[in-house]
């Protein structure tokens, strides 16, 4: 199982969004027709959770209810989960052992 760990930031916005976490592929297409599939993570429950494994998260100031997609459970490398703020706008990130 792949680790996953959210800064204090990105617990407390997922929290606040009633507490699930859904991490999935996102295709993103290049300029000579390749493809890639990074992670994405929301802060939302999937539509279609039966296909996700699911696990609770202690972010030590409360639990996340963590859904992860097919094929991102074997992923190589700790994931974390942060929280980027700009103009009163947030967006979670995600961040993987490849990407450091």
């Amino acid at each position: 199982m792949t680790p996953v760990d959210l800064t204090p930031e990105a617990a407390a916005y997922v929290r606040q969004r009633g507490g699930a976490l859904t991490l999935r592929h996102s295709p993103r297409h290049g300029c000579c027709g390749g493809t890639v599939a990074l992670p994405l993570a929301e802060a939302v429950a999937p539509r279609d959770a039966p296909g996700y494994s699911r696990r609770e998260i202690d972010t030590g100031a409360g639990p996340v209810l963590l859904f992860t997609a097919p094929g991102l459970s074997a992923h190589e490398g700790p994931i974390r989960i942060g929280l980027d703020r700009l103009l009163g706008l947030a967006a979670l990130y995600v961040e993987t052992g490849a990407s450091s």
